[in-house]
C-alpha cells in the first residue's frame, strides 16, 4: 500500500522518472554554448528550462561520443554519408558533421587529453580563492581555459597537498626534535 500511494522511501527519487528526450534544438544549443562559452554549465543549464548543469554536461559528452562514432562509421565507409546537414531533418538528436567544424576549437583542446596546471594557475586560484572565497565560477572565470569544476578539484587537490606536507613535516620534527635547552 505504501508502494502505491507514493509514500515509499523510492518515492524520493520520482524526479528521475519524469525524464524526457533530448530535442535536435537543445543539442544546437549546447553545442552552440560550448562554442562560445566553452564547458561552463552552470552558466549553460539556465538556458535548457528543466535541464540540471550536470544533465547538461551529460548531454554534452554523449553527444561527443555519437560524434566520434559517427566519424569512425563515416571513415570506414570512406566517405561522409554517416553526416547530414547541421538544421536538415535527422530520426534522431545526433550531432552533425558542420557543428562539430564550429565546436572543432573546443573539440581539440578535449579530445581526451588533459593539460597539466601550470604552477602560475596554481597560484591564480589560491589567489583567487583568499580574494573571493570557494566561488567557483568567479575563479574560474579568471582562467579562463578551465571550468568551474575543474578549478575547484584542483584546489581541492592542493589543499590536500598542503596538509600530507605539513603532517610529513610535522612527523619528520617529531623524529629528530630540535635541540631545546632545558630550564
Amino acid at each position: 500500500e505504501a508502494e502505491a500511494s507514493g509514500s515509499s522511501r523510492g518515492a524520493a527519487r520520482a524526479p528521475s522518472i519524469n525524464r524526457r528526450a533530448w530535442s535536435i534544438e537543445e543539442d544546437e544549443t549546447i553545442r552552440a554554448c560550448v562554442t562560445q562559452m566553452g564547458m561552463r554549465w552552470r552558466l549553460i543549464a539556465p538556458l535548457l528550462p528543466g535541464r540540471s548543469d550536470d544533465s547538461v554536461r551529460n548531454r554534452w559528452k554523449r553527444l561527443k561520443e555519437e560524434d566520434s562514432e559517427e566519424a569512425e562509421r563515416a571513415s570506414r565507409m570512406g566517405s561522409d554519408e554517416g553526416f547530414s546537414a547541421p538544421h536538415g531533418p535527422r530520426k534522431s538528436a545526433k550531432t552533425s558533421h558542420a557543428s562539430k567544424k564550429t565546436a572543432s576549437k573546443v573539440d581539440d583542446d578535449e579530445v581526451g587529453q588533459r593539460v597539466s596546471w601550470s604552477p602560475y594557475e596554481d597560484q591564480v586560484i589560491v589567489r583567487a580563492v583568499q580574494e573571493l572565497g570557494p566561488r567557483w565560477c568567479f575563479v574560474a572565470a579568471r582562467l579562463p581555459s578551465r571550468t568551474d569544476q575543474a578549478v575547484r578539484n584542483r584546489w581541492n587537490r592542493l589543499q590536500q597537498r598542503a596538509r600530507v606536507q605539513a603532517r610529513t613535516m610535522l612527523s619528520r620534527l617529531g623524529e629528530h626534535p630540535p635541540h631545546t635547552p632545558l630550564r
